[in-house]
C-alpha cells in the first residue's frame, strides 16, 4: 500500500511537472514569435521605425508591456502599489500614517481628514516637511482605489535581465512620486534617485484607522507622466522655454527634448551623451548640425530656452534663413544661422521624437514646465 502511494505521488509530480513544462514552453514560443515579428517588420534599414514610427512604437510598447507584466508576476519586475481601502471618519485636522516604507531612506504617505467628507494626501521623506497634494471627497462605506507610485517601490540596481524592458520609463519611476485617488491624480512630485542601498518597498501603515480589502500591483503607463504645455490654450510663439530635469545617464545616440516638423523636414532639439557629461544639439533636415559646450546635469534641474525663425508669433511655422539660439540657465550655449523647416501648428512634440531619426523615441528624464514667453 505504501508503495502504491508513493506511486500515485509521483505520478502526480510528474504530470505537474510537464503541464508546467509545456506552459514554459508555449510562452517562450509566443514570446520568440512576437518579438521575431517586429524584428522581420523592423529588419531592413529599421524602415518601419523611420516611415510608421508611431505603428511601431505602438508594437514595441505593446511586447515590451507584455513582457514587463508577465515579469511583474513572476516578481522580476517592480511596479506601483495598488490598494482597495475604506476611509473612517476622523475628527478635522487628524493627519495619520497611510503608507510605511520598508528602507527608513523610503517616501512616506500620510492621509488628512478635513471637514466636509474631504482629505488630502501627504508625502514626506526622511525628517522633511510633508508635501500636500489636493482636496479629495470620499464616501463612507466606499472601496476607494489608492495607486501609489514612489521610488523606494523599486530596486536602485533595476530589474537584472528585464530591466531593458522598462528602459524609457525606470528612471521615472525611480524619481517621480504620485498618488492617485480613484482614478484621479491627487500628488505628483519628483526626488533624485534614492541610495544603492535602499531597501525596496514597503506596506499600508500600522497606524492607518481604515480598512484595507485589498492591495496588488500594476505597471507604471507611459502616458502617466505625460509632457505638455501649461497652458495648451495659449497662442503658440515666441520663446520656448522648458523647465528640465535630466536622466542620471543619456541613452545613445541621444533623447528628444522638442521637435517639430515632419519626415524628412524636421526641427531637433536633443541632448546626447558626451565625455564628462552631456551636450545639448540641434539638428534640421539638410543642415549641420550644432551642439552646445559639454556640461553635468544638475539634480535640481534646468530652464533651457529656444529661439527659431519658424517660432515667431506673427508668423508661427513658417520656415526660413534665421538665428536658432538656445540658452541654458540663461547663458547662451547655440547660436547658428541656418534655415529651418516650416511646420504646421500641433505640430510640435515635447520628450518625443515622432520621425524615428536623428535619437531616441522619447526623452527618459522630467520636463516640468513648458510655456511661450513673449
Amino acid at each position: 500500500m505504501a508503495c502504491w502511494r508513493r506511486s500515485a505521488r509521483w505520478r502526480r509530480l510528474a504530470r505537474w511537472a510537464a503541464t508546467a513544462t509545456v506552459a514554459l514552453a508555449g510562452a517562450t514560443v509566443a514570446v520568440t514569435l512576437v518579438v521575431g515579428t517586429l524584428v522581420t517588420f523592423d529588419y531592413h534599414g529599421r524602415s518601419m521605425r523611420g516611415l510608421a514610427t508611431e505603428r511601431w512604437r505602438q508594437l514595441a510598447d505593446g511586447t515590451h508591456d507584455l513582457l514587463a507584466d508577465l515579469g511583474r508576476r513572476l516578481g522580476h519586475v517592480d511596479a506601483p502599489r495598488v490598494l482597495k481601502v475604506r476611509f473612517r471618519d476622523q475628527s478635522p485636522g487628524t493627519v495619520e500614517p497611510f503608507w510605511e516604507p520598508a528602507d527608513a531612506a523610503g517616501e512616506r504617505v500620510f492621509v488628512e481628514y478635513l471637514a466636509g467628507r474631504q482629505l488630502r494626501f501627504g508625502v514626506a521623506l526622511g525628517d522633511q516637511a510633508i508635501l500636500w497634494g489636493r482636496l479629495l471627497t470620499w464616501k463612507p462605506g466606499h472601496t476607494h482605489t489608492v495607486t501609489l507610485q514612489l521610488p523606494s517601490l523599486y530596486r536602485p540596481e533595476g530589474n537584472g535581465p528585464w530591466a531593458a524592458l522598462r528602459r524609457d520609463v525606470e528612471h521615472r519611476e525611480r524619481t517621480g512620486i504620485a498618488v492617485w485617488f480613484s482614478g484621479g491624480r491627487a500628488l505628483q512630485d519628483i526626488r533624485p534617485p534614492g541610495p544603492v542601498s535602499l531597501v525596496p518597498g514597503g506596506r499600508l501603515a500600522a497606524g492607518f484607522s481604515g480598512e484595507l480589502r485589498d492591495e496588488f500591483s500594476r505597471l507604471l503607463r507611459r502616458d502617466e507622466f505625460r509632457h505638455g504645455f501649461v497652458d495648451p490654450t495659449a497662442r503658440p510663439g515666441g520663446t520656448l522655454r522648458l523647465r528640465v530635469h535630466f536622466p542620471d545617464q543619456i541613452l545613445h545616440p541621444g533623447e528628444p527634448l522638442i521637435t517639430a516638423g515632419a519626415h524628412f523636414q524636421y526641427n531637433f532639439l536633443f541632448v546626447e551623451p558626451a565625455s564628462g557629461g552631456i551636450k545639448l544639439a540641434f539638428d534640421t533636415f539638410g543642415q549641420p548640425r550644432v551642439t552646445s559646450p559639454v556640461f553635468r546635469p544638475s539634480p535640481g534641474g534646468h530652464w533651457l530656452e529656444l529661439d527659431l525663425p519658424a517660432f515667431r508669433p506673427d508668423a508661427y511655422g513658417q520656415g526660413g534663413v534665421g538665428d536658432i539660439v538656445v540658452r541654458l540657465d540663461g547663458r547662451e550655449v547655440i547660436r547658428s544661422r541656418q534655415s529651418v523647416w516650416h511646420f504646421p501648428e500641433g505640430w510640435e512634440a515635447l520628450g518625443e521624437n515622432p520621425y524615428g531619426a536623428v535619437c531616441r523615441d522619447v526623452f527618459r528624464g522630467w520636463v516640468l514646465q513648458a510655456r511661450w514667453v513673449r
